[in-house]
């Protein structure tokens, strides 16, 4: 979930990971549009950020 850590999203994508055995992408979890704009950088910042780990 968006309000969670980052540290928390981290060790979700970690579990994920090991359970399903391969890397796994990560994507907001509804449509930016709807969002204001500062609010939907700041979740595509947040996915870039768990993106590279």
């Amino acid at each position: 979930h968006e309000k969670a850590t980052l540290d928390k999203q981290r060790q979700v994508v970690r579990w994920v990971e090991h359970y399903i055995g391969h890397p796994v992408d990560v994507a907001a979890a509804c449509g930016l549009g709807r969002r204001e704009r500062p609010v939907a950088e700041a979740i595509l910042e947040r996915s870039r950020e768990l993106a590279e780990g």
